[in-house]
């Protein structure tokens, strides 16, 4: 598999690469609904008509009947986003609620995963801009590729990405958010910091 990611040279999201791309597009539902929502699903009373749908389809009988409304047990719950997604009028919904710790943490913990499990068969592609853009996909876009990088490391990629922005000025100094991040993913042995860039065309 290629997990190609277009880096944004933007703030502190300029880590926006190969472990945000797994992170986010190889998680299952249940992890992508955790990773901006850390409180689980939520009624709404004024919306919630007691239909009792919601009770049927709860696969671990999460949800049962209250007075004028139905009632979540957040300890049974397990985030799967069933019940949400068969409230027609939002009478259950979510509170995107995670904080840039929170969403980053379960981030790396997700990208964790995925390599995991596909072990060996994994090759990263970061596409570097030499500026902001809106879509890589975007016929007029006039930002040429700084650079293509390619490896079997995701978080040495994601270094090596954000060395080359810094070196041409497109993003600050390192920041406490983005040594934390990358931090983290070597912490839990994703990959390593140190790399070596090889140039093999001009």
């Amino acid at each position: 598999m290629v997990v190609t990611a277009y880096p944004k040279p933007i703030g502190e999201n300029c880590y926006e690469g190969a472990l945000f791309n797994m992170g986010v597009g190889l998680g299952a539902k249940r992890g992508k609904i955790q990773l901006y929502s850390t409180s689980g699903p939520q009624v709404n009373v004024e919306k919630c008509y007691l239909c009792k749908k919601c009770i049927y389809i709860c696969p671990v009988g999460a949800i049962h009947k209250g007075d004028r409304h139905v009632v979540i047990d957040h300890d049974r719950c397990i985030n799967c986003g069933k019940c949400v997604d068969l409230t027609r009028f939002g009478g259950i919904s979510y509170h995107w609620d995670s904080t840039r710790e929170e969403f980053t943490e379960r981030l790396i913990r997700i990208a964790k995963g995925a390599h995991k499990v596909l072990s060996g068969k994994l090759v990263y592609v970061n596409i570097l801009m030499a500026g902001p853009h809106e879509s890589p996909c975007q016929e007029q876009r006039k930002d040429p590729n700084l650079a293509i990088l390619v490896s079997r490391d995701p978080v040495a990629l994601d270094q090596a990405t954000l060395e080359l922005f810094r070196s041409r000025g497109l993003v600050p100094e390192v920041s406490a958010e983005e040594d934390r991040f990358l931090g983290l993913a070597e912490e839990l042995e994703l990959g390593t910091r140190a790399h070596r860039l090889i140039t093999v065309a001009y």
